[in-house]
């Protein structure tokens, strides 16, 4: 009787390269900020900057995942939407984080 031991050798198993991600790719983002936050433009390219290089690492999967991660890294925002401008551009959307005021919270136990 035959053993079919051999049809796992025969099956190769290929690894798909990730893409490389040009400067093309970054220049098609744009990144607004809401809130009552002061950001400079040099901070917004230090943000794509980052993002370019969480990209090249494999720590992130597209773009706004790697933008997502390094703004909430660097200046504390989080991701909110992404939209389409008109002219084709893809904007990202990032919040302030909310922080809680804890004398808010210090009045309400005294309170009580």
């Amino acid at each position: 009787m035959k053993k079919g031991g051999n049809f796992f050798k025969r099956i190769k198993v290929k690894e798909t390269p990730k893409p490389i991600i040009t400067n093309n790719n970054i220049d098609d983002i744009q990144i607004q900020i809401e809130g009552d936050i002061n950001i400079f433009p040099d901070e917004e390219k230090q943000i794509m900057q980052g993002a370019k290089s969480l990209l090249e690492m494999g720590q992130a999967d597209n773009i706004e995942e790697a933008i997502a991660v390094f703004a909430v890294q660097f200046r504390g925002l989080s991701f909110c939407e992404k939209k389409k401008t008109d002219d084709g551009k893809i904007l990202i959307v990032l919040r302030e984080t909310a922080q809680r005021d804890l004398t808010d919270n210090e009045d309400e136990v005294e309170k009580e």
